[in-house]
């Protein structure tokens, strides 16, 4: 029997608590492509950081003059949001967005 606690769950949640969805949730992220529509870049990831850090890194790919810290820093805000429960948010510009799955 596997009892809250006990191997493969984490004692400190309650269940139907926001933070065991968190724990659950995948955060995919999505670029916009003409013709298309929205297309995933990578596979989904677990931690908000890791999405967003995709998406920047996929820009960086396709247009190597902006800097890559640069874009880092600038999704900042969108990893924030993410962490406090948005759906949805864009990362750098309105083609570029990591949307919240599984949760």
């Amino acid at each position: 029997m596997d009892l809250p606690g006990g191997p493969g769950h984490d004692a400190r949640t309650v269940p139907g608590k926001p933070e065991r969805a968190a724990r659950w949730a995948l955060f995919v992220p999505m670029a916009y492509a003409d013709g298309l529509g929205w297309t995933r870049i990578t596979v989904p990831q677990a931690e908000p950081r890791a999405a967003c850090l995709s998406v920047t890194a996929h820009i960086h790919l396709m247009r190597p003059e902006l800097p890559l810290r640069e874009l880092d820093a600038r999704a900042e805000p969108a990893i924030k949001a993410l962490e406090r429960g948005a759906a949805s948010v864009t990362v750098i510009d309105d083609i570029h967005r990591v949307d919240r799955a599984g949760a």
